[in-house]
């Protein structure tokens, strides 16, 4: 069925940003919030609603600003904390206190928001804790000064579809998707740098129920500082590693599996 489509709901700042609403069960189990990836949006993540409606919760899933069909540039934030407000502005429609599913990207927004709000539960999948994309090391190097003079330049992000997942069908729909871009900008590598230190410095303190995953054949993200997250996590925590998968864990053949390992969890964490 997939989602019956979208509201408009505003940030703390103004920004209009989409948020996706899923046929609702008759007696829902409680409340998910979805959150994609970098360069991503909502519309890939139909099935993952579908499943999780079917398995008997409400689902809502945002675009973060600057994806999907919400406002803003691409590739491009001026403080971390903006995507945090996107998620907390969802989180505020949801009927009760929800869990909140996220992946790569959105992951890394999940955690840092964590590091002061505590939530129902997290699932994170795959989170951006440190990237191993072979980014060209001119970007890199210059990256710090060119936030400063031009924070929005677009420049190639490197993602590239058979990196995602090892679906054939996947990778031919991620390189053909329009609302999938292809940029990023100095101010939204800095600024994930840093969000990046604070998540790890935070690592103990985290009292949020979670499930962690990463595949083990990534190509994206490393899969180490996950890892030692897990192991360090203040509260309770589990880590699933998936053998060979790739990035994007519910969009990979196994997808099912993953599916249900995390229903799996949901009900337990009820």
């Amino acid at each position: 069925m997939g989602w019956l489509g979208h509201e408009d709901i505003r940030a703390k700042d103004g920004t209009r940003l989409a948020l996706f609403k899923a046929k609702d069960p008759e007696s829902p189990k409680g409340d998910i919030i979805l959150v994609h990836g970098f360069a991503d949006h909502m519309g890939r993540y139909s099935h993952v609603a579908d499943a999780f409606v079917a398995a008997g919760w409400r689902v809502r899933g945002i675009d973060l600003r600057g994806h999907g069909v919400s406002d803003g540039k691409r590739g491009f934030v001026r403080q971390w904390s903006d995507y945090g407000d996107d998620l907390l502005a969802a989180i505020a429609r949801s009927p009760t206190e929800p869990f909140v599913i996220s992946h790569s990207m959105g992951g890394l927004v999940l955690l840092d928001l964590l590091r002061e709000q505590r939530i129902r539960g997290a699932v994170i999948s795959s989170p951006l804790l440190r990237a191993i994309v072979d980014a060209p090391r001119w970007k890199t190097a210059s990256a710090g000064l060119l936030s400063k003079i031009l924070p929005s330049l677009s420049m190639g992000n490197e993602l590239h579809p058979e990196a995602v997942s090892r679906d054939p069908g996947t990778q031919k729909a991620y390189g053909s998707d329009p609302l999938v871009f292809h940029s990023v900008t100095p101010r939204w590598y800095i600024e994930m740098l840093e969000a990046q230190r604070r998540v790890i410095a935070h690592s103990t303190k985290f009292t949020t129920p979670a499930l962690l995953m990463v595949g083990t054949g990534e190509k994206i993200v490393d899969p180490k500082p996950i890892e030692q997250l897990a192991r360090e996590w203040g509260g309770p925590a589990e880590l699933r590693s998936w053998d060979g998968l790739y990035h994007e864990l519910f969009n990979e053949p196994e997808r099912a599996d993953v599916l249900a390992h995390v229903s799996g969890w949901l009900s337990k964490a009820i």
